[in-house]
């Protein structure tokens, strides 16, 4: 058995970490005593992340809004490639095309 059956069999039946639906956003929190910025699902309430701080503030407030960027732009790829697959994407009618003029197929040497 090779290395790679090896770990496919040992992470076969591993859940998947779920992170919610979206979309998500940061706010500041706390947990304890240290003060956090947590990445939050915004429809289900679930934290995804919490990037705490003492002195670095700014820092922990960057890398939270990062995330939360990076989630959301993820989540969008996501649904335009469903949308994609499923057909439904990019579904004009006919009028939004009536001022385009196509060129004929003798003008570009057919």
């Amino acid at each position: 058995m090779s290395k790679k059956t090896k770990y496919r069999k040992k992470f076969r039946h591993k859940k998947r970490i779920r992170i919610g639906p979206g979309p998500f956003d940061y706010v500041p929190s706390t947990e304890g005593v240290d003060d956090t910025f947590e990445v939050v699902c915004t429809t289900t309430d679930m934290v995804v992340a919490r990037f705490r701080y003492w002195d670095g503030k700014v820092a922990a407030e960057l890398k939270a809004r990062n995330m939360a960027l990076t989630l959301n732009a993820l989540r969008e790829n996501m649904i335009e490639e469903q949308a994609y697959n499923d057909g439904t994407a990019w579904v004009r009618s006919t009028d939004d095309h009536s001022s385009i003029k196509m060129p004929s197929s003798d003008s570009i040497g057919f």
